[in-house]
């Protein structure tokens, strides 16, 4: 439903003269770039999101050795839960308030890595 109307709008949007077609574009920027109720696509539209996922990455580095074996929930630099069961891991994260938690689990180094048959 929603695909139609787009493909609708845009036909329509194609007609306009030119000048038309400039403050169309400039209000559909503005109304893209509006507040969103949801905290996860308002991290993304101003790239925290980004700079999150840099601080879990450089904190997997640093205590890889330590939680190796391990299903560990992030949210930047703070582990909110770790442990061998990757659906507890994932639940007690969520349980926690965090909408989306990082979940990963952490190979040792010395290890290969298993390709499947």
């Amino acid at each position: 439903m929603k695909t139609n109307l787009l493909e609708k709008v845009k036909r329509q949007a194609v007609q306009l003269a030119p000048q038309e077609q400039m403050a169309l574009a400039e209000f559909l920027q503005k109304n893209a770039q509006k507040p969103s109720a949801d905290p996860q696509e308002q991290l993304a539209r101003n790239g925290t999101t980004d700079k999150i996922r840099q601080k879990e990455q450089k904190w997997i580095a640093k205590h890889r050795a330590e939680f190796a074996g391990q299903w560990v929930a992030l949210d930047g630099e703070t582990v909110l839960s770790h442990g061998t069961d990757g659906r507890r891991v994932y639940a007690e994260a969520k349980a926690k308030g965090v909408k989306v938690p990082f979940v990963i689990h952490i190979e040792p180094l010395d290890e290969l890595p298993f390709g499947g048959w």
